[in-house]
């Protein structure tokens, strides 16, 4: 018996160990109704991955010494800043003056400089996102932004858009308060973030720019259309540019026919032994198998689900690529 509740109390440490090693993260001012900063926080919900945090629907009361950020309900990691409704919180910094309202709160803290960029929305209003620079047409640093769409306020995209080599950027609303670019690794013109040349795809994980902590974004479109889809996520700052004249599911080659019916890849008229990859839109290889495509062939493949994937078939004689929707 003293085995088993030594077993239950090992256990229960166990858990309440794992528990701790989740960040949290609240707000707590003069701003905050029931929160003042004597506490207790209000926390934010981290969404997993303990950079990203929100919360929707909250009251302000506007108050000069407003409100701040800080984890784990202690000051030895707080932010702030003096901008409103869009900043970039440093450590230890002031205090974010707030104004009366409802807002949706989110915040996102940069693993590299331990900064965290803040957002206060009206409920159910998105902020805008957009890219700019030498590299985007008709849309350069001087604005205006060319904006995506979202449905979510987290995913943008945008089709079509036609860009040449050099140099962009991504921003927030139109203004540089909050602006995504490539790491900051040293290069004085940025980084190329094309990994996978042949599927004429460009990806990377941006960051937010914190006292020049990211730089330009350095693409070089050689060997593609020049027309590109884009897809970034706000909250992991994973860009992907892909070329707009790549098939979606389905193409017509020389007599060969390639098509995605759900889940199944169906291909005929390429009598020849193949090699099928498939990638995310990051560029990241998720699986490689070599098949013998005579007649008519068809299989189930396991291309990312609830995304665009990219789907490479190459042969001695026969060598193509596809935009592949899997959405559930």
């Amino acid at each position: 018996m003293k085995r088993f509740y030594l077993l239950i109390f090992c256990l229960l440490l166990s858990n309440s160990h794992v528990q701790a090693q989740t960040l949290s993260v609240g707000i707590l001012g003069d701003g905050v109704p029931g929160h003042s900063f004597a506490g207790p926080d209000l926390d934010l919900v981290n969404q997993g991955d303990d950079v990203n945090f929100f919360l929707a629907n909250v009251t302000l009361t506007a108050a000069a010494n407003g409100l701040k950020f800080r984890t784990n309900d202690d000051w030895a990691t707080n932010w702030g800043n003096t901008n409103f409704p869009n900043g970039q919180g440093f450590l230890g910094g002031a205090n974010v003056a707030t104004p009366a309202g409802t807002f949706d709160i989110y915040l996102h803290i940069d693993a590299n400089t331990g900064n965290a960029a803040y957002s206060f929305q009206q409920p159910g209003v998105f902020p805008t996102m957009g890219i700019l620079g030498d590299a985007v047409v008709g849309n350069g640093f001087a604005g205006p932004d060319l904006n995506l769409v979202t449905s979510d306020g987290i995913v943008y995209t945008a089709a079509n858009v036609s860009m040449v080599s050099g140099i962009f950027k991504l921003r927030q609303d139109d203004d540089w308060t909050l602006n995504w670019g490539f790491p900051n690794t040293g290069q004085p013109s940025g980084s190329q973030i094309l990994n996978n040349p042949e599927l004429g795809v460009f990806s990377g994980i941006m960051v937010n720019d914190f006292g020049g902590s990211s730089v330009n974004i350095d693409i070089d479109i050689t060997g593609t259309s020049g027309i590109f889809d884009i897809v970034f996520n706000r909250h992991t700052g994973e860009l992907t540019l892909s070329d707009s004249t790549m098939s979606l599911t389905d193409l017509t080659n020389t007599g060969v026919q390639a098509r995605f019916v759900g889940k199944e890849l169906v291909v005929s008229g390429l009598n020849d032994v193949a090699t099928i990859s498939g990638f995310d839109l990051l560029g990241r290889k998720l699986f490689s198998v070599q098949r013998n495509l005579s007649g008519n062939f068809r299989e189930s493949l396991p291309m990312p689900e609830n995304q665009i994937g990219i789907l490479r078939i190459e042969s001695p004689t026969f060598t193509e690529t596809l935009k592949v929707a899997n959405i559930r």
